[in-house]
């Protein structure tokens, strides 16, 4: 197969080897930082009960992507 003419390909968590891969890897971009912070504030929090908490992440799109068929 290739790509992206018959297949897509996005990975997860956007190495710096993805920008160097031929062609470049789609990837989306965890925001490590922000999610340090909201586990931080987390954990000092006096009520602490499960939740689901979302963090926003960028697609960071590169040439593994193509049109769809």
């Amino acid at each position: 197969l290739r790509i992206p003419a018959d297949v897509s390909v996005v990975a997860f968590d956007d190495s710096v080897m993805a920008d160097w891969l031929q062609p470049g890897l789609s990837s989306v971009a965890l925001p490590h930082h922000e999610m340090g912070r909201l586990a931080t504030d987390l954990l000092l929090k006096e009520d602490r009960h499960r939740a689901v908490h979302l963090v926003a992440m960028l697609l960071r799109q590169r040439a593994s992507i193509g049109p769809p068929p």
